[in-house]
């Protein structure tokens, strides 16, 4: 059983490309930080499902509220979350 727990906390997190619609090829940091801003929120408006962009956030490991039902709403959550991410590990290496 420890096994099994040790198994799936060693996962890496699914890359975009699990997502059914577009495939997306990186991470949404790398995609934030390779072209802002705009350049994620562009990607993920190839994402049409809320369910689709919902799953994106979870395999990301990005923090969205369960309340949000609209792609758009899900999609600024999801650019927000990720900026936060890279302003930590940014915070974190000075």
């Amino acid at each position: 059983r420890l096994k099994s727990v040790i198994s799936l906390l060693s996962r890496k997190p699914a890359p975009f490309t699990t997502i059914r619609e577009p495939k997306l090829s990186s991470s949404v940091v790398v995609v934030l930080t390779k072209t802002g801003r705009d350049g994620l929120l562009k990607r993920l408006t190839e994402i049409k499902s809320a369910d689709n962009l919902r799953a994106l956030a979870e395999a990301q490991h990005l923090a969205v509220p369960n309340n949000l039902k609209k792609t758009d709403d899900l999609r600024k959550a999801i650019v927000s979350a990720t900026e936060q991410r890279l302003a930590d590990r940014k915070a974190a290496a000075s």
